[in-house]
C-alpha cells in the first residue's frame, strides 16, 4: 500500500511539471530549476540516504560508447547513452550550451520538437533523437542519472559536417562553338554520397533526360568525404551560353560563366574546367579526376 501512495505522489508530481510546461507555452527551463523538481520526485519516491548508499546501488554508464560524435547537416542523429543498474532510477538529457533540459525519463521537455527520447529496444539505452540536424545544434550535450543523493553524468559532444560545394575553375570561360564542355563539380565535407546533384543554367535546372546531348556522371572517392560530379555537354552550341552552378540540397556552388564563340576563339580561363577534346573525352576525365584525389 505504501509503495502504491508514494507511486501515486510520484505520478502527481511529474503530471504538475508537464503540465506547468505546457501553460508557459514554448519557454524551456534551465538546467537548475529543471532539476531541482528533478531532486523533489527522487526523494519522495526513494527517501535513500547517504549511509545507505553502496557501489552496488549506483548506475553505469557503458564506456565504451562514441561520445564524440559528427552529424551532417540536416541528417538524423542518434546519441545513445547505455545505463545499467538503473533500478527505479530517472535518466535525463540536457543541452549544455543553454543548460536546458531535453528530456527527463521518456518525457520531452523541448520546444522544439526535432529532439526527442527513443527508449524501446533496449532498457539500458536512452537515445537523445535530434533531427534534421542543424548547426545551431553543435556542442555539448549531458545524459544524466540522479540517484536521490548526487547526479551522475556522462558528457557527448556533437560536431555538424557543413557539405560545400564548388566549380574546378572559376570566373568565366570561353570555347569554341562545336567544341565539348565539361564542368566538374567538387562536393566536399560530406559523411555519405550526396544523392541528387543538379546542374542550373541560368538559375533554371538542366533536365538531363530531355537533354540527350548533355550527359552527367557521378564519381565519389573511396574515403566518402567528397565527390566529383560532372556535366558534359559534347558539342557546345551559343545556346549553351550562360551561368552554370551545381547543388544539392545542403549547398550551391559559386556560379561560372561560359561563352560559346563563333569566332574562333580559344578557351580563356581556367583550363580545368571547361576541355576542348574529341568525341571520346572519358580518358581526359579519368586523368583529371585521378590528378585531384592524389593532389
Amino acid at each position: 500500500m505504501e509503495s502504491i501512495v508514494c507511486l501515486f505522489i510520484i505520478s502527481t508530481l511529474f503530471v504538475n511539471l508537464q503540465g506547468e510546461l505546457s501553460n508557459q507555452g514554448s519557454q524551456e527551463h534551465p538546467m537548475e530549476e529543471m532539476l531541482e523538481k528533478m531532486k523533489e520526485v527522487d526523494k519522495v519516491g526513494r527517501r535513500r540516504s547517504r549511509a545507505t548508499q553502496s557501489s552496488e546501488d549506483m548506475p553505469v554508464f557503458d564506456n565504451t560508447l562514441n561520445t564524440n560524435v559528427t552529424a551532417e547537416l540536416g541528417s538524423t542523429v542518434y546519441l545513445s547513452c547505455r545505463v545499467t543498474n538503473l533500478k527505479n532510477m530517472t535518466v535525463g538529457w540536457i543541452r549544455m550550451k543553454d543548460k536546458h533540459v531535453l528530456t527527463y525519463g521518456i518525457y520531452s521537455f523541448a520546444h522544439d520538437q526535432r529532439f526527442q527520447i527513443r527508449h524501446r529496444e533496449d532498457p539500458d539505452d536512452w537515445k537523445l533523437l535530434i533531427k534534421h540536424v542543424m548547426k545551431k545544434d553543435e556542442g555539448p550535450y549531458r545524459c544524466q542519472v540522479s540517484n536521490g543523493t548526487e547526479v551522475l553524468s556522462q558528457n557527448f559532444n556533437l560536431l555538424v559536417a557543413v557539405p560545400t560545394a564548388r566549380i574546378i575553375g572559376a570566373g568565366e570561360i570561353r570555347i569554341k562553338q562545336g567544341s565539348a564542355i565539361s564542368l566538374v563539380c567538387v562536393i566536399e565535407n560530406i559523411l555519405t554520397p550526396p544523392g541528387v546533384v543538379r546542374w542550373y543554367h541560368n538559375d533554371e535546372m538542366i533536365k538531363y533526360e530531355e537533354e540527350e546531348s548533355q550527359m552527367v556522371e557521378v564519381v565519389t572517392d573511396h574515403r566518402g568525404k567528397k565527390a566529383l560530379v560532372k556535366l558534359f555537354i559534347p558539342s557546345a552550341d551559343p545556346i549553351h551560353s550562360g551561368n552554370y552552378t551545381c547543388k544539392t540540397w545542403s549547398a550551391t556552388s559559386d556560379p561560372v560563366h561560359v561563352f560559346v564563340s563563333t569566332d574562333g576563339d580559344n578557351i580563356v580561363g581556367v583550363k580545368q574546367a571547361v576541355t576542348q577534346a574529341a568525341p571520346n573525352t572519358k580518358p581526359f576525365m579519368l586523368l583529371l579526376l585521378l590528378a585531384y584525389f592524389l593532389s
